[in-house]
């Protein structure tokens, strides 16, 4: 049940809701199960509060701060959500959720540090790596006879045609530096895409942040071919994780933080070479 006082507070508008939040630090707003259907909140915030099984059906959240609040269980349908901030928002089975919230939920506090040193660099490679093989691609098709010598240092992984997203993919993904480990190879045979890691032991904090950059990087790679499986492993190559629905990686992606380990969970498995 909601903390009464915090409810009094917070029917006495945003002003005064928020200079007791700023004053107040310390405190974290108790509102779960509260009645809020069609509640002006505009702007409030609402950092952290526990809104678990709140009915806020139809309310007005319009650039609320949202940030790391426990909305699971409530019902926020056709509530009004422009320019509310959600990252690291608890949405699990809260009703009226989107694939808008969902991406705009964004990745879980608890991996915050090591998604914010992979997946964004990660994103930012592909796009650059994106680039070198479309201006390759082009100083190929231009029948300029003075570019021959630089196509075979970018062009190593265009060739034979149909091998050119899977050179790119290995590429980019031994590219990548994470915080406390990197990839040492990646390679690509047949459906099956196996990255290893400079680590002993891949535990679910290593793992899951690079499944999520593996994912990123297959989806700025559109033309990617299909693939069965990502393994994950040690630098052994014997041991880890095996990823075995890689066409779920837009979920991946677009699963709140705090939602990422299921996300993945249901799909992942302990792989050891036989």
């Amino acid at each position: 049940m909601a903390n009464r006082k915090h409810l009094e507070i917070l029917e006495q508008g945003v002003f005064e809701w928020n200079r007791w939040r700023e004053e107040r630090p310390d405190i974290v707003p108790d509102l779960s199960e509260a009645y809020l259907r069609e509640a002006n909140l505009v702007g409030f915030d609402l950092r952290d509060s526990s809104l678990h099984a709140a009915m806020m059906l139809g309310a007005d959240l319009s650039n609320a701060d949202l940030r790391g609040a426990n909305l699971s269980d409530a019902d926020i349908r056709f509530a009004e959500l422009k320019g509310a901030r959600l990252a690291g928002a608890r949405l699990e089975r809260t009703k009226g959720v989107t694939a808008g919230i969902l991406r705009r939920a964004q990745r879980p506090m608890r991996l915050q540090r090591k998604l914010a040193e992979s997946l964004w660099p990660t994103l930012l490679a592909v796009v650059v790596v994106g680039g070198v093989v479309l201006a390759v691609k082009t100083l190929a098709l231009s029948g300029d006879e003075s570019e021959p010598e630089a196509a075979p240092a970018a062009a190593t992984t265009l060739t034979p045609p149909p091998e050119e997203p899977r050179g790119a993919l290995t590429t980019l993904l031994e590219s990548l530096r994470f915080p406390e480990w990197s990839i040492e190879k990646a390679r690509v045979q047949g459906s099956v895409l196996t990255i290893e890691l400079s680590v002993d032991d891949v535990d679910e904090t290593i793992y899951l942040p690079t499944l999520a950059a593996a994912c990123g990087a297959l989806e700025g790679l559109p033309n990617q071919s299909p693939l069965r499986e990502i393994r994950i492993l040690d630098r052994t190559g014997e041991n880890g994780w095996a990823y075995d629905r890689p066409r779920n990686c837009p979920a991946i992606m677009q699963a709140p933080t705090h939602m990422l380990r299921l996300a993945a969970g249901a799909d992942s498995l302990r792989w050891t070479a036989q």
